[in-house]
C-alpha cells in the first residue's frame, strides 16, 4: 500500500530566504576562488558582493514573477508550433535512422500531398504520373513506408519530391 506524501508548500520569505542563503554562499565561493587564482583580495571581495547585490535585487524587482509563459493545453493538437514540435522530438529520437512516429507524420504528410495536388495513387494513370513527378522511390515509400528504413538524408529526398507536386493548381 502506498502512501501518498505531499510536499511542503514554500512561502515567498522561505523561497526569498532561500534564495539569499543560495547567492550569499556562490558569491562566498567566488571570492575565495578568485583570491586563491591570484586575484588581490579587495577585488576578489568586490566582485562577490557585486554579485550579492546583483541576486539580491532580482527577487526584489519582481523579473520572474512578471515573466510567465503560456502553457498550450494538452488537448489541443492543432497549430503549426504543436505540428513541428512533435516531429522535431520524433525525429531527435534516433541518429541514424527516423523514428516510427515521425516515418507516419511523413507518409501522412506525402499522401495528403498527392492527394490535393490531384495525384490518385490507386488509379493506373495516377500512378504513373506520380512515378514521372516523384520518383519510384518515393512512391514505393508511399505504398510501404515501413519497407526501407529512413534516414535524414531520404527523408530530404522524399520532402524534395513532395515539394514537386503543384499544390496551388491541384494538378501534378
Amino acid at each position: 500500500m502506498s502512501v501518498a506524501t505531499s510536499e511542503p508548500v514554500r512561502t515567498p520569505t522561505q523561497q526569498s530566504r532561500r534564495w539569499m542563503i543560495i547567492t550569499a554562499s556562490i558569491a562566498v565561493a567566488l571570492s575565495v576562488l578568485l583570491y586563491w587564482i591570484g586575484l588581490s583580495g579587495r577585488h576578489s571581495v568586490l566582485l562577490g558582493v557585486s554579485l550579492l547585490l546583483i541576486s539580491a535585487a532580482i527577487p526584489i524587482s519582481g523579473v520572474p514573477a512578471v515573466v510567465r509563459f503560456r502553457r498550450l493545453p494538452y488537448q489541443s493538437r492543432d497549430g503549426a508550433r504543436r505540428e513541428v514540435s512533435t516531429l522535431s522530438w520524433a525525429i531527435y529520437g534516433n541518429r541514424t535512422t527516423l523514428r516510427e512516429p515521425a516515418v507516419r507524420r511523413l507518409h501522412s504528410a506525402g499522401v495528403r500531398a498527392c492527394r490535393h495536388a490531384g495525384v490518385d495513387l490507386e488509379s493506373g494513370p495516377g500512378r504513373e504520373r506520380a512515378r514521372q513527378v516523384l520518383g519510384e522511390e518515393v512512391v514505393a515509400f508511399l505504398d510501404d513506408p515501413r519497407a526501407t528504413p529512413v534516414d535524414a538524408g531520404r527523408m530530404r529526398h522524399y520532402l524534395t519530391a513532395f515539394e514537386r507536386l503543384d499544390l496551388r493548381k491541384g494538378l501534378a
